[in-house]
């Protein structure tokens, strides 16, 4: 009997049967994970469905209804959510709805009649934006839309694009060429619609933040180089000359033209030849050169 004492142990503890449906459910989740085509669409209560595949792939379909997340919560409101008590919009404080009981114990004809002018204007006040379609309402997204503000970047959001803190945000080229985002008109954005941050520079260089906004202040490097932005170098190093084509080069705007190799001095003609100061206007026009053309 001394050889089967592990299984009387004390430490031997019962396992329920809800524990043990738990624990296989879990082991199926990891499973199914390698065999669904969308594994981040996938969730724990989808063990329990008759075909978990065509769920996941019904999921990732174009213009689905999604089901709200919170359907699982024991809690319906989230954390620090108050809900705001209701409020007649503006149109019908005006109306008030006191009972006149005379009217209500000797009614006249015409008077419960509505005008439909003053019905129309009541309601055409009202202009609530509506959601896309396929959305299900939330009362959670303005609670949500509070913590997201945009155009700024989180500390893990920069640490992982490798940006430092003068380096331009990833969509400030686009958005000098294109315009800020009409949804977001009033929103200032560094570098388009506003002075960059203090100790950044202007340029197409690493960590440049691109067209100057009164004037085009391109800081080109040295040493025959010059600049090109892509994914690569931006946060990294600058790309040489024989690297880059000519069509993403960018021309140093403080080059002069060569006027020697334009203009031959041999060709132009000696104006103190051709005019002669002491003649009048008139003599001018009828004096002719050597080669038969008239001045």
């Amino acid at each position: 009997m001394d050889e089967y004492n592990f299984v009387f142990s004390d430490n031997y503890k019962k396992i329920n049967k809800k524990e043990r449906k738990a624990t296989a459910r879990q082991k199926l989740y990891e499973k199914y994970l390698e065999i669904v085509p969308y594994p981040h669409l996938l969730e724990l209560e989808d063990i329990k469905s008759t075909n978990i595949i065509l769920l996941n792939k019904l999921k990732n379909v174009s213009g689905s209804v999604k089901v709200p997340k919170r359907w699982k919560h024991k809690n319906l409101f989230p954390h620090s959510y108050t809900k705001k008590a209701f409020n007649f919009p503006l149109p019908f404080k005006f109306f008030k709805m006191e009972e006149n009981t005379e009217n209500r114990i000797f009614p006249k004809l015409g008077i419960t009649s509505i005008n439909p002018r003053k019905l129309c204007e009541a309601f055409s006040l009202i202009d609530y934006p509506l959601s896309g379609v396929g959305d299900v309402f939330d009362f959670t997204w303005s609670h949500e839309m509070k913590q997201c503000v945009p155009g700024k970047l989180s500390h893990g959001l920069r640490s992982a694009l490798g940006m430092t803190e003068l380096s331009p945000p990833p969509w400030l080229f686009k958005m000098q060429k294109m315009g800020p985002p009409p949804g977001w008109v009033d929103v200032k954005y560094p570098g388009v619609n506003c002075e960059i941050p203090k100790n950044c520079k202007y340029g197409y260089e690493p960590n440049g933040w691109g067209k100057c906004i009164e004037k085009i202040e391109l800081t080109l490097s040295q040493n025959n180089l010059e600049d090109k932005f892509n994914i690569h170098n931006q946060y990294t190093t600058l790309s040489y000359l024989d690297q880059v084509s000519n069509t993403d080069a960018i021309l140093n705007t403080d080059a002069t033209p060569n006027t020697d190799a334009i203009l031959n001095t041999d060709d132009i003609l000696n104006t103190d030849d051709i005019l002669n100061t002491d003649a009048t206007p008139n003599e001018l026009n009828n004096e002719t050169i050597d080669n038969g053309e008239t001045y």
